[in-house]
């Protein structure tokens, strides 16, 4: 199997071959090109979700008179991101599909389980405790 084609110095195309130790190594530094690229993305990302000392100092909250259980709805003090503010979160029944808060650290979760329920880990669920 041939992975590419050269121009030799004499101006003629030649084939690849894909095993040749010169091909190898160019797979292998692409390999490593694509994870430090990936490495340095994940890194911008972590960085731009930390949230920087007085952060909330210049952050203006909205007022949350409409969030009422009687809505179907409940205020989750601190819920915003860097926890600056008071957001508004729908209330889920039981057996209905629920996010574990562990499951996305950093991520604002816009439901939760309504009182005496709890969403269970494994089946994503809103369930009664046992």
């Amino acid at each position: 199997m041939y992975v590419g084609i050269v121009c030799d110095s004499d101006s003629s195309l030649s084939l690849i071959p894909q095993n040749t130790p010169k091909n190898q190594n160019l797979f292998q530094i692409a390999a490593m090109f694509k994870y430090i690229l990936l490495l340095t993305v994940a890194v911008a990302f972590t960085q731009a979700i930390v949230c920087p000392d007085n952060f909330c100092d210049s952050v203006d909250c909205e007022e949350l008179p409409d969030c009422l259980e009687s809505n179907g709805q409940r205020i989750r003090t601190k819920g915003s991101y860097c926890q600056c503010c008071d957001i508004c979160v729908k209330l889920l029944g039981e057996n209905e599909i629920c996010e574990p808060e562990s499951d996305f650290l950093g991520v604002i979760i816009t439901s939760e389980c309504a009182t005496g329920l709890l969403c269970d880990p494994s089946l994503k669920r809103c369930i009664r405790p046992a």
